[in-house]
Order: structure tokens, then C-alpha cells, then sequence
């Protein structure tokens, strides 16, 4: 399954930058004695005036090992749920990601996409983990989009109910997804996907924008990570549909237009009931000069 595939990249391989675990290790396996400020001479013993007193570990020392291990148990609970996903078991996957975002250490401030910061200050925000954060949303968002597709049978009756509320939750979760990272093309092929099923002119809009920013993506860099890879499949689906979509959302539109005035003409019969009159009472006449005048008959 393709979709399984996606869901074993890691924003921790990427060859564009060190992952923030690396970052981590690396400065609490060489954080030394030398590199503390000097508190004065070295205290020593009756037996051996060699020996130094060590001084223990530091706050930010401790807060590193603290960070490395909550990431490591992080990317434990998104292996489950990826193993979860291949199964089969999506509600049970959703629990693990879940958790595993949980792990995480908390962010400092409340995040702005990259569009926000860079009009505020013209700088981007930098967020902890947000490559991770980033993939476990994307998973999630995977999960919900194949929660739908289960069929509805009598084993299990709640996805009768569930099978158009889980579209707008596997959008929400894309959107999660590019909060972290805008450009994280498996998020806004998922986030696509979910809006055109949601089958309302303005999902089917924001589907074909998201179509058209996955097939915008130049992927043949020699410096594009797995975060900004479009597979061969995917981009044909993209192009696809962004060739039947225009035609669809007129469609759409119109038809929703049309189950509007449907409402309107309902309530306004409602009320000119109470008169003995309806809406068929009025008619709209179009004027030589433009516009409409309203015309009353019994």
C-alpha cells in the first residue's frame, strides 16, 4: 500500500538538516568538565590530590537528557501506530501519534505558520521538533482519511454516523501538519483528498488549490528531503483532478445556490401562509434599463 510507504518517512533522516534528537545527543555526550565556568582550585582529598570533585549535572544538561528521552519515546509510539496503520487497526494507530505528539516537549510559544511570521517580523519562527510534530499530524490525518472508506455494514454500525465527520477531522489534522512545515507535500495530498470527499463547493475549492501546490512542487533537487517528494502516482492523481474539478465546483455551486432559494422560498411560504399567499404570488419581471421589478398576482 502506498499509503503505508508514506507513513514510514521520519523528519529525523532528512539530509537537509540535523535532527533535533542528533542535536541533543551530541551536546550532552560532549558537554565536559572543561567546558563549565571555573569556580576556583580544584578541591582535593587526604589520599590523592588528584582528584576532583565532579560537580553535578547542570540544568541544561539535565533538560537535554530530559528532551532526548521524551523524543525517543515520541518516535516509539509512532512506530506502533505505524504498525497499527499496516494492520488495519486506524483507531488504535490514532491513539499512538496522539501520544506521541503527547511525548513531545512542549512548545515554548504558540506557533505561527512561516506566512504569519515573516509579515509580522520577517523572520520565521523556529519550533522545536517541528518536523516530527509535523509527521505524526500528517499520520494522523492519514488515519482518518482511511477510517472513511471503511464500508458501512452491520458489524459496525458506528461508522454510519462517523463517515462524513472524519473528513473534516483528517483536514484538521493536515492542517496541524503545515502549521509545522507549509511545504510537507504528503499533508497537502492528504488535506486535498479529505476536502474534495467532503463534496461541498467550497471543499472541492480547497481541494483543487492543494492539488495545484503538490503539482507545483520541483522535487528534482538534489536537496529535496522526504518531506518534499511527490511520487510519480501522486502527481498523475493531482493532475487528474485538477482537470475535473473546475467543472465540478460550478456544478457544485449552482446546485447548492439553487437548494438556497429551495430554503427561502420554504421559509417565505411559511410566513405568507399565515396571509393566505405564497412566494408564487410574486414574480420577478427583468426591466429594459437592468434589474428587476416585482410584480403581485393572485
Amino acid at each position: 500500500m502506498a499509503l503505508i510507504e508514506e507513513l514510514e518517512d521520519s523528519p529525523t533522516q532528512t539530509p537537509q538538516a540535523t535532527s533535533e534528537v542528533d542535536k541533543i545527543t551530541s551536546r550532552v555526550e560532549n558537554v565536559t568538565l572543561s567546558d563549565r565556568q571555573d569556580d576556583g582550585p580544584s578541591r582535593t582529598t587526604e589520599s590523592d590530590e588528584e582528584v576532583e570533585f565532579q560537580d553535578a549535572p547542570s540544568h541544561s544538561e539535565e533538560e537535554m537528557a530530559r528532551q532526548k528521552a521524551q523524543v525517543e519515546e515520541a518516535n516509539q509510539r509512532k512506530a506502533q501506530g505505524n504498525t497499527l496503520f499496516a494492520q488495519g487497526r486506524y483507531r488504535d494507530a490514532i491513539l499512538e501519534y496522539e501520544s506521541a505528539l503527547g511525548s513531545l516537549p512542549a512548545e515554548a510559544d504558540e506557533v505561527e505558520t512561516d506566512a504569519e511570521q515573516e509579515k509580522a517580523d520577517g523572520q520565521k519562527v523556529h519550533v522545536p521538533f517541528a518536523q516530527e510534530r509535523a509527521v505524526y499530524w500528517g499520520n494522523l490525518g492519514a488515519c482518518y482519511l482511511k477510517l472513511v472508506i471503511v464500508p458501512i455494514g452491520t458489524h459496525n454500525p458506528p461508522y454510519s454516523k462517523r463517515l462524513q465527520e472524519d473528513y473534516p477531522q483528517a483536514v484538521s489534522a493536515c492542517n496541524s501538519a503545515l502549521k509545522y512545515v507549509p511545504s510537507y507535500t504528503k499533508a497537502l495530498y492528504r488535506r486535498a483528498q479529505a476536502s474534495e470527499k467532503l463534496g461541498t463547493s467550497a471543499g472541492l475549492t480547497d481541494a483543487l488549490e492543494d492539488y495545484k501546490k503538490v503539482v507545483a512542487v520541483d522535487d528534482t533537487s538534489k536537496s529535496a528531503d522526504s518531506m518534499h517528494l511527490v511520487t510519480p502516482v501522486t502527481r498523475r492523481e493531482c493532475q487528474k483532478a485538477i482537470q475535473r474539478l473546475p467543472a465540478q465546483i460550478q456544478a457544485k455551486a449552482e446546485h447548492e445556490k439553487e437548494e438556497m432559494l429551495a430554503k427561502l422560498k420554504e421559509m417565505g411560504n411559511t410566513i405568507l401562509g399565515k396571509f393566505g399567499l405564497s412566494t408564487d404570488n410574486f414574480k420577478m419581471v427583468p426591466q429594459e434599463g437592468g434589474g428587476y421589478s416585482l410584480n403581485f398576482t393572485r
